[in-house]
């Protein structure tokens, strides 16, 4: 029975032991470095050496980036030519009528607009006048109705303590009333002008901006034309 037990108690040690020499041992980073991960290129380069030769009875060929009818062709296949040199003209009557509707709408618009905004400049101008009468008359009201607003409360109270007529005490108290309707319609006016400036201000910035926008286009319609005009001449 000993002989048994102790035969087992080796049996057990020993898979212990298989089982612990045989288990995967944790990996070792120690030895690598840790860098970070940038953005960069890669360059492949390969050198080799030859000859360049020309080639016998090559050809250049030259096109056109309008089409039409070749008015002009001063050179023929096989002449010597240099850079520069005329190869061919191109009926360019339709490119240059375009060019000429195009500088006609830009000279037409540098010429009639800023007519326009020297108008709404003058319009601006009365309006800035206009408010300032405005305001001065507000101001006068104003001043003639305190002063009526004074005089009413005058005589009220000398007619309250019986040392005025009522007379004069109902008529500067009418007078009151009076200056009083005459201030709130400068008030109204006053603003009447102001907003009166600020439509005339509004229209003139958007007359400007809308100059500026329109002669940008025109220009840019211009030098389409120009373009397109220079595609008819075809060179070396």
């Amino acid at each position: 029975m000993r002989k048994a037990l102790f035969g087992l108690i080796l049996l057990v040690l020993g898979i212990g032991g298989y089982l612990l020499y045989t288990h995967e041992k944790p990996a070792d980073f120690s030895g690598y470095e840790e860098i970070r991960v940038e953005k960069g290129e890669i360059v492949e380069s390969v050198e080799a050496t030859g000859v360049v030769k020309p080639s016998i009875g090559a050809e250049v060929t030259i096109g056109a980036r309008m089409s039409g009818i070749v008015v002009e062709e001063p050179v023929k296949v096989g002449d010597r030519v240099k850079k520069g040199d005329l190869i061919a003209r191109i009926d360019d009557r339709e490119a240059k009528a375009a060019l000429d509707i195009a500088n006609e709408e830009l000279a037409k618009l540098r010429e009639g607009v800023p007519k326009e905004i020297a108008r709404l400049h003058k319009v601006v101008e009365r309006r800035e006048i206009g408010v300032k009468e405005a305001n001065a008359t507000l101001e006068a009201a104003r001043s003639e109705m305190v002063t009526a607003r004074w005089i009413c409360n005058n005589r009220k109270r000398l007619f309250e303590h019986k040392s005025g007529p009522e007379r004069e005490y109902r008529t500067a108290c009418n007078s009151y009333v009076v200056k009083r309707i005459a201030w709130k319609n400068a008030r109204h006016a006053y603003e009447r002008a102001r907003i009166s400036l600020m439509e005339a201000r509004l229209a003139l910035e958007k007359a400007k901006s809308d100059y500026r926008h329109s002669v940008k286009i025109a220009q840019e319609k211009v030098r389409e034309a120009e373009i397109r005009l220079s595609y008819s001449v075809i060179q070396a």
